[in-house]
């Protein structure tokens, strides 16, 4: 994805302590980085995030900001694995005390794998693999205590299950099927509630909410006509929703309307529509009174 790096000021103050109208106050962005860049987010007081240097697939490095000043402090070298053109894009998530953790890149068949990486040097440190799971890593996200690993599987053919995983020993303690609503997704996870945001091109984008024990789906856009029975309707989003947890909050991107809520609540806090100017659409990370977001700007 062709995206700037954001910073949204006076945005944390607002809508993290009280609700505003849809299409209440305006939200005021910024532009502070151009280029290619994906999942972004903060860890041991810095901001990290994916930046493509080449135009072959496979040029992606691991780019650390300074948040209060706004500039990069250190790029890696290239991601090993993640340098030929049949390779996908690593994706970054943030793991236990800081540690960095990956998945996509290195998959080879329907293998799921995610790896905890060196940011320094993009080196391997630990890989947790799911043979025999339903296809490839298609999202994976740890919960805020970063006690458990949420992984969805699937394919070409979109998204199979929801997979809750004990990093520590491997092992599977919770599985969910999905319905068919993407092929890629976004996760933020709480210890009892999980978020899942993802959808297709053309198409509004869906939201999806479970509980964690057991895993069961609660609510979820509903894009395609009404929910299943027993399960409530949540928000419409624009096209490509992706989900995030910070500063307390699960916020929505998509391309032109931004939400948020609070974590343990299916009721929507704030939305706001972007119809002209850079809309944030993923990768929200709260910092201070300010919240860095990614912008699919449309082209270079």
């Amino acid at each position: 994805m062709l995206a700037a790096v954001l910073v949204l000021t006076g945005v944390s103050s607002s809508i993290a302590s009280a609700g505003s109208s849809p299409n209440g106050p305006r939200w005021g962005v910024k532009i502070v980085f151009s280029g290619s860049f994906q999942d972004l987010f903060a860890a041991r007081g810095d901001i990290y995030a994916i930046r493509d240097r080449g135009v072959d697939a496979g040029h992606h490095q691991i780019a650390r900001i300074d948040p209060v000043a706004g500039r990069d402090l250190a790029i890696s070298s290239y991601l090993p694995g993640a340098d030929s053109p049949s390779a996908s894009k690593p994706i970054l998530i943030d793991g236990p005390s800081g540690e960095i953790w990956a998945y996509g890149g290195w998959s080879n068949g329907q293998v799921c794998e995610v790896r905890r990486i060196d940011p320094s040097s993009g080196a391997t440190l630990a890989v947790l693999r799911l043979p025999g799971a339903d296809g490839m890593c298609a999202g994976a996200a740890f919960d805020v205590a970063s006690r458990f690993l949420y992984v969805v599987t699937g394919g070409g053919g979109g998204v199979v299950a929801l997979y809750k995983i004990d990093p520590r020993s491997g092992r599977i303690v919770g599985r969910t099927p999905l319905p068919d609503f993407s092929e890629f997704v976004t996760i933020a996870a709480t210890p009892t509630r999980v978020w899942m945001g993802g959808g297709e091109p053309g198409t509004n984008g869906d939201v999806l909410y479970f509980s964690s024990t057991p895993l069961r789906l609660l609510a979820m856009s509903s894009v395609d006509g009404p929910p299943s029975k027993g399960v409530s309707a949540l928000p419409e989003f624009s096209e490509f929703a992706s989900v995030d947890i910070s500063g307390g909050r699960v916020w929505v991107g998509s391309d032109g309307t931004v939400g948020c809520f609070r974590p343990s609540t299916r009721t929507v806090l704030a939305t706001y529509t972007s119809f002209h100017g850079p809309s944030p659409t993923d990768s929200f990370v709260v910092v201070g009174r300010e919240m860095w977001a990614n912008s699919n700007m449309g082209g270079p």
